[in-house]
């Protein structure tokens, strides 16, 4: 397959400057814990706007790494929503180039492996999170796929979606309850078929814990960061979300 030279530096950059953000993150995340005290996270909330960060990694050797943030609109109840940005770097045979299914899950760690994550974050009384496809698209913690382009050494995923579903700030829906919530990069795509196994996206590829951003000036930097690299790269793939 030939590719556009154009296209192999402008991947070739972003891959470059997700390494080097990513970088900037790693003795944080390295040091973060899974957030599981509710009662601690719940009094750092307050009326400001509020963002926070999963750092998704794959397994060891597969070199996937990337960023989702979140931010949550102000006034959110649950309107106008939660802005979710996510862009994701791999190699071909570990982060193929097409959809992927990408969820928030039900459990704060990634440990001991990605299925400690638990099924699809779907709190309340009438909430299914398990098995993962009986209720699946429906759960609170649906998002659209992860769209993945092809370069020349390396493979990179965007997403940019807005969810009514969820909150970042305490209340039934909010990812921030007593045990935490993660996000889940999966194999395939998610066919958005409900009832179907293996519809929502197979096997477990990344995984990365949800974490409060509390610092306001770390968080403005980290969400111009972030949104600029994703457009970056849905400029130069030609990348459509709705």
């Amino acid at each position: 397959m030939k590719f556009n030279l154009k296209v192999m530096i402008s991947i070739t950059l972003l891959v470059a400057g997700l390494a080097v953000y990513l970088c900037s993150r790693a003795a944080i995340a390295q040091q973060a814990q899974p957030n599981i005290d509710n009662t601690e996270t719940q009094n750092r909330l307050s009326s400001r706007r509020l963002r926070a960060r999963a750092i998704v990694r794959g397994a060891s050797g597969s070199r996937i790494e990337g960023t989702v943030f979140f931010t949550e609109r102000r006034g959110n109840a649950p309107e106008p929503g939660v802005d979710i940005t996510a862009i994701v770097s791999g190699q071909p045979a570990s982060l193929r180039p097409g959809k992927h299914g990408i969820h928030i899950h039900e459990n704060g760690t990634c440990q001991p492996d990605f299925e400690a994550a638990g099924g699809h974050f779907d709190p309340g009384p009438f909430g299914n999170s398990t098995p993962v496809d009986l209720n699946h698209p429906y759960h609170i913690g649906d998002i659209p796929n992860l769209l993945v382009s092809q370069g020349s050494r390396f493979t990179i995923g965007t997403l940019i979606h807005r969810s009514s579903r969820i909150t970042l700030s305490p209340g039934p829906l909010s990812v921030f309850d007593e045990n935490g919530s993660a996000v889940i990069v999966h194999l395939n795509e998610d066919r958005g078929e409900p009832g179907v196994t293996g519809a929502s996206g197979g096997g477990r590829i990344a995984c990365g814990v949800i974490e409060l951003v509390t610092d306001g000036q770390e968080a403005d930097a980290e969400e111009a960061k972030i949104k600029q690299l994703v457009s970056d790269a849905v400029k130069s793939h030609g990348n459509h979300h709705k």
